[in-house]
């Protein structure tokens, strides 16, 4: 026989491949349903694209035990599968950031972020049913300097009421407008409080700034008012959780740097 001519095929090191293909397959099975029920509990893309991602390894193993003979296109396949099933673990290892405006998933999404330790001490449990123009946007530190999470809608004024109630109640600095959350440096008024509120002398003359996060409709509401209901004891990274509330037209917004 020449030296160029294939060894025959080996029925048991093709058993054997069977074998770990049928463990793999049953892995990506248990992982595909373990997302699949997260992605229901949730309603976050996280899951959702972990569970998409299980579902292309299962078709791919699938395929594999069923359609293919040769053993190296075996391997190749399930090669592919147990990548696909690693990239979904990788993709669960991060939060994924998500913009709703579906105000039906509120609950879960309030869940998942309490879970993940996200939410914010004042945001509402729940949201009311006339609320219109709902958003809720989250971005997680993995993809920026630090996470945030901002709420925002409309409703009846009799709904909006024990919101403005929490957010004058509980306010840790007086009212501020737009133009004077925003601003780079703070007035004295504003220091002052700052710093009663966490303690620490801050010296009048230098640059003081509240990092809050905007929504990109706030131009929307020029009269709104600012109340930071918590404030960072960082001078020079003043991280809040606040309330911008806008009467007139009973909107509202959550937002806060975490």
């Amino acid at each position: 026989m020449g030296e160029n001519e294939s060894r025959p095929k080996s029925p048991q090191n093709s058993k054997r491949i069977r074998i770990v293909g049928y463990v793999l397959e049953a892995a990506i099975l248990a992982a595909l349903t373990f997302y699949a029920l997260k992605t229901w509990s949730y309603m976050v893309p996280g899951y959702t694209i972990c569970m998409i991602i299980c579902a292309m390894a299962f078709l791919v193993c699938a395929f594999a035990l069923i359609r293919t003979k040769s053993d190296s296109n075996l391997k190749t396949m399930l090669l592919i599968s147990g990548i696909l099933l690693c990239l979904a673990f990788f993709v669960n290892s991060f939060s994924i950031p998500f913009s709703s405006t579906d105000k039906k998933n509120y609950s879960k999404q309030y869940d998942y972020l309490t879970r993940e330790r996200y939410m914010p001490q004042f945001f509402p449990n729940s949201i009311p049913e006339s609320a219109t123009q709902y958003r809720l946007d989250f971005c997680s530190e993995d993809f920026r300097s630090s996470s945030y999470v901002m709420l925002e809608f409309s409703c009846e004024e009799t709904d909006m009421s024990p919101f403005a109630k929490q957010a004058k109640s509980k306010a840790v600095l007086s009212p501020m407008s737009i133009e004077e959350a925003k601003a780079a440096d703070l007035v004295e008024k504003f220091k002052a409080e700052i710093a009663g509120f966490i303690g620490v002398e801050i010296d009048m003359t230098s640059p003081v700034q509240l990092q809050i996060c905007f929504p990109d409709d706030l131009d929307e509401h020029p009269n709104a008012k600012v109340y930071i209901l918590r404030c960072s004891n960082n001078i020079a990274d003043l991280t809040t959780e606040a309330i911008i509330l806008d009467e007139n037209d009973n909107w509202i917004c959550f937002s806060t740097i975490i």
